[in-house]
């Protein structure tokens, strides 16, 4: 078994940029960033060259989750593990500041043309069922180790403000750049375990299968 681990980690857009990037980390530094609405992903990687994986707040932002689950199955080995965390799809997830701004911007006529740059490409924040995010990770290669629901939903509110907040400023890139560095920061401190029907997030822990 290949003892390489990395981790995929989101990056707000630079100048110029249409989406997010996804930016590849293996210690002790970055071997790749690509592109969200990337439809084709290469990681610079062999087959089966990879133990572990960890796929945080990540594969709800990609054009084509399908094509990167494809791509993780490709360079993780047999037996390796896969750690996927995705918003939850249930009673709760109204509560998304990416969404409702989104929303609140298609009411006023200008959310299609004004998102959140962190939704992009698709001007939308995905979420989840159980079974959804459990298929997709079955169908890529994978078997499920264990699903855990976390995270309290109510620091969507704060984020929800600085983002109406980022609209009135003069610089809107930059408040919003600010705002998703405070989020990540927040989001890699160990989150509130929760039954399903309250969590904002679910974690997916998953082995790769002999192909």
């Amino acid at each position: 078994m290949p003892q390489r681990q990395i981790r995929l980690e989101l990056r707000f857009p630079e100048e110029g940029e249409r989406s997010p990037l996804i930016v590849v980390r293996q210690a002790p530094g970055e071997i790749a960033r690509i592109a969200a609405e990337e439809k084709a992903p290469c990681l610079p990687l062999p087959d089966a060259s990879v133990s572990r994986i960890e796929a945080r707040d990540t594969i709800e932002h990609v054009y084509d989750e399908q094509a990167w689950m494809a791509e993780l199955a490709r360079v993780l080995a047999p037996g390796g593990e896969l750690r996927v965390r995705v918003p939850l799809d249930n009673g709760v997830a109204w509560l998304d500041a990416l969404n409702i701004y989104r929303y609140l911007g298609d009411l006023a006529g200008r959310g299609s043309d004004d998102p959140p740059l962190e939704s992009l490409p698709t001007g939308w924040h995905r979420h989840y069922r159980v079974d959804g995010i459990a298929e997709l990770v079955e169908e890529a290669g994978f078997e499920i180790q264990s699903i855990e629901a976390e995270g309290m939903p109510l620091a969507e509110v704060g984020h929800l403000v600085g983002l109406i907040a980022s609209g009135l400023t003069a610089d809107a890139r930059e408040s919003q750049r600010r705002l998703f560095d405070l989020r990540e920061r927040l989001h890699h401190r160990p989150l509130m375990p929760l039954p399903r029907a309250l969590a904002s997030r679910i974690t997916v822990r998953a082995r790769r299968v002999d192909p």
